[in-house]
């Protein structure tokens, strides 16, 4: 048995291979955990986004005309078969007033012992109301204003011709409602909220649990036969429902990440074993010559590899943990997730770094050691390098293609709607290799070509420079494997992401051409349950000069062919561009379509719906029922994708529709800024809020420059982790060709001529693997993008970001060169002498 002292020794007398070793270990343990524990923290927001929006509540009843109504005009609803719970509700928007300050918000009264069945209230202190004159306030409300428990506030109601005065009996939270969609900021007794409505002793819902939501058809047609004519049942769609779309999205997009952080990590790792072993190669033959087994040299590299690899990981673990809160955050930001609760370590990141580095260590290994063991021991002597090639490149061209066969029988899955996330995932992880398998078949030529043009100005370097990559040819294909693979990882999650935010810029351009908005309250998730506009603002509105146009905007939940949605109508008469991002169907008179009751359908929703232009589906909006032809299918984002757009006067020919909840404004140019200090002191005096067109494009230009800029330094990080590759590979050159270089030396080779000739080989090194990985990264994102319509479709359009390209090449060869500088600096300063002596 050789003993644990030998390898201990190798360790020790070669301190920049054992470095590079475990550094290499390291970076691709912290990629796994980072990566892992971000994507696992953003998915968990997410789903507790859609646990928390994803209201138990299956119906309501209301009224057609969305009055209030008197809970004695209804059955006893709660003895129907299936129905769980009945819960009366009354919401009214109120203006709280405490001190100087003021808010605007949605005052809900409800029995709040039924109601904490359907919505968890977490109190921060204080409690519940439970009497007449009683209210609790949302924290961030009562943060806002001042108040603690105990205080006296006063609401004011539209109607009111005096502010109710109330006692502050405690501060509620709800988990990520800030995040998400605006919720009730006022609790308060039933009795209470229908007298701030002006209409004591009524209600305006009445929301229905359900035992089995898988009943909820047959039991709303119960339900529908027992209301009187005035009363309707409506299937209640959640902030969960409109977002979902939007989130397997996002799911499929991290997921992806996720295995290809994971396979470039299995090239690095892999390569820089392989470059650890291929280094000893005499030293393991004389081994064997003295005496060892290969068994016994085996079992010694396993045990140096089980090594490395342990300390590599436990080095790698707490920096990615570090590397993922960073991550996580601007993940978070990129979706829009904003006051999410702290995530927790995830045990399964932990275990997958403890495990993904002893395990892949060992199995890098396992090749090369039995490759180098396969050498007859007195031919690996005879050269300082044997020149065995370890692998077949027939057969890394069959995986290849059996790689991208597999590839496109899981899209055609994807498309299929079977499985389509995971298929997704898989099909593009496949890509990657498949395509990293296939590269050595354009080694050759490509350094060939390169070398020829270099030798017209440097013969003799660019020569021995060729004849150096093309006689260890394993090593030069595993460091471009390794920049191929985190290139194509790199670019196609930055080109994914660069094309989703300049869809989303593009979109809004298209849609939002308004100079000015109004809002009553804070724009949400569920549009619907927005505040209507005061009555007194179009009067108001009409006094301002300067003014070319205005569009009243109304939100409403629908049902489209049985699917939850949103309705939105407005005046597109008064447009002379459409403000509408269209997928599909004919622009010609498409507003008179419009008008004539047709309507735009929302790509998702299309999607799901397979629903194409001339089809007809079925709306219901708050229990009316029509059928509507579709004239277009539209790129749309808002709740999700799930939107129908119709003319004003159409759809409220067809449905009972709310008041407007927006305001859009247009102006002439030449006084746009007069009229937006006028919209501004219009908005001040009914409590409104003012959003101009520039403030928005800014806000909007300031997020995405922020992912982008993020997005590049991620890149670079991962270029850099790449570059070890290209260290380990020229630092290879250096070490196994010491005799040879001597030799050139002595011949009247130059400092700067040996330099120089490590330069070539690390640039041609960087162009072989990142161009390549680039335009791959470019597919790979691609299909990506095109995955989504098996899973949801936003009508995103792929394209190429010059920018980023740029970027991201210039900075890969840049660091391929610097890389090769130490290796290259070592080579020009070898003693010509010592090197021909040394062994």
């Amino acid at each position: 048995m050789i003993p644990r002292s030998f390898f201990r020794n190798n360790l020790r007398l070669r301190p920049i291979r054992t470095l590079l070793t475990i550094v290499s270990v390291a970076g691709s343990v912290a990629a796994v955990v980072s990566v892992l524990q971000a994507t696992a923290a953003t998915q968990i927001q997410l789903r507790s986004i859609y646990t928390t929006f994803d209201s138990p509540v299956a119906m309501r009843v209301m009224a057609a005309d969305a009055s209030a109504f008197s809970p004695d005009d209804v059955p006893e609803l709660a003895r129907q078969p299936g129905v769980s719970a009945v819960i009366p509700v009354f919401r009214v928007f109120t203006k709280i007033l405490a001190g100087g300050k003021q808010a605007r918000c949605l005052t809900m009264g409800t029995d709040l012992r039924q109601y904490q069945a359907i919505r968890d209230f977490t109190m921060v202190s204080g409690q519940l109301p439970a009497n007449s004159g009683e209210v609790s306030l949302e924290a961030s409300v009562a943060d806002h204003l001042g108040v603690r428990p105990g205080a006296r506030i006063r609401l004011a109601a539209k109607g009111l011709f005096w502010p109710a005065s109330k006692k502050v009996t405690g501060i509620f939270s709800l988990s990520a409602a800030d995040a998400v969609e605006e919720t009730a900021a006022v609790v308060t007794t039933l009795t209470d909220a229908s007298r701030l409505g002006r209409a004591p002793g009524k209600v305006n819902a009445l929301e229905i649990r359900l035992h089995d939501r898988s009943e909820e058809a047959a039991v709303a047609e119960r339900i529908r036969a027992a209301l009187p004519e005035h009363l309707i049942v409506t299937k209640s769609t959640s902030a969960g429902d409109l977002s979902r779309p939007t989130q397997k999205m996002i799911g499929v997009g991290l997921n992806v990440a996720a295995l290809l952080a994971f396979v470039a990590a299995v090239f690095i790792t892999f390569n820089s074993f392989h470059m650890s072993v291929a280094e000893r190669q005499r030293q393991l033959a004389l081994m064997r010559i003295v005496g060892a087994t290969a068994e016994q040299v085996r079992g010694s590299l396993y045990r140096e590899a089980a090594f490395l690899g342990f300390i590599g990981t436990l080095l790698g673990v707490i920096p990615g943990m570090l590397a993922a809160g960073s991550l996580t955050h601007s993940m978070q930001e990129v979706m829009g997730l904003t006051n999410m609760v702290p995530v927790p370590i995830q045990p399964h990141a932990v275990l997958a770094g403890l495990l993904f580095g002893p395990f892949v260590t060992l199995v890098s290994v396992w090749h090369p050691a039995r490759s180098a063991c396969a050498v007859e021991p007195l031919a690996a002597l005879k050269s300082a390098l044997s020149r065995r090639q370890y692998f077949s490149r027939k057969a890394a061209a069959i995986a290849g293609v059996a790689f991208l066969l597999f590839a496109a029988l899981m899209f055609g899955i994807t498309y299929s709607g079977l499985n389509a996330d995971i298929a997704s995932i898989l099909a593009i992880a496949a890509v990657e290799v498949g395509t990293a398998c296939l590269l050595p078949e354009l080694i050759r030529p490509g350094a060939s070509a390169y070398f020829r043009v270099m030798g017209r100005f440097f013969p003799v370097t660019a020569q021995l420079g060729h004849r150096q990559l093309a006689e260890n040819f394993d090593r030069t294909a595993l460091t471009v494997a390794v920049l191929f693979v985190v290139s194509a990882a790199s670019v196609s999650v930055g080109s994914t992401t660069m094309s989703l935010t300049g869809n989303i810029q593009a979109w809004m351009e298209r849609t939002i051409t308004a100079d000015f908005l109004l809002f009553a309250s804070r724009p949400t998730v569920d549009m619907s349950d927005a505040e209507p506009l005061p009555d007194e603002l179009s009067s108001r509105i009409r006094e301002i000069r300067g003014i070319r146009m205005t569009d009243e905007i109304t939100f409403s939940l629908a049902s489209v062919n049985g699917k939850g949605g949103m309705l939105a109508v407005q005046e597109y008469d008064g447009y002379e561009t459409m403000p509408i991002d269209l997928i599909e169907g004919d622009a010609d008179g498409l507003q008179a379509r419009l008008r004539s009751g047709e309507a735009l359908l929302g790509s998702v929703l299309a999607n799901l719906l397979n629903v194409k232009p001339g089809d007809t589906v079925s709306v219901e909006v708050s229990g009316s029922t029509q059928e509507i032809r579709i004239a277009a299918v539209v790129r749309e984002y808002t709740a999700g994708g799930l939107m129908l757009h119709m003319d004003s006067i159409a759809a409220r020919e067809r449905f009972p529709l709310p008041p407007a909840q927006v305001l859009a404004v247009r102006t002439d140019p030449a006084e746009r800024s007069a009229v937006g200090e006028e919209l501004r002191t219009a908005a001040r005096e009914f409590g409104l809020i003012f959003q101009s067109l520039s403030d928005l494009h800014h806000l909007v230009q300031g997020i995405v420059s922020g992912i982008t800029n993020r997005l590049f330094l991620i890149l670079i990080l991962a270029l850099v982790i790449a570059a070890f590759a290209i260290v380990n590979s020229q630092t290879m050159n250096v070490i196994e060709q010491t005799r040879y270089l001597g030799m050139l030396r002595v011949v009247g080779m130059l400092q700067s001529e040996a330099f120089l000739m490590f330069l070539f080989q690390s640039l041609i090194l960087g162009v072989l693997g990142i161009v390549p990985g680039m335009v791959t990264g470019l597919v790979m994102s691609y299909l990506t993008i095109l995955s989504f319509q098996g899973v949801t479709d936003h009508g995103v359009a792929f394209a190429a970001d010059v920018r980023l390209l740029t970027v991201y090449l210039s900075c890969g060869l840049l660091l391929s060169l610097i890389a090769a500088a130490l290796p290259a600096i070592r080579a020009g300063r070898l003693k010509p002498l010592e090197a021909i002596h040394e062994e």
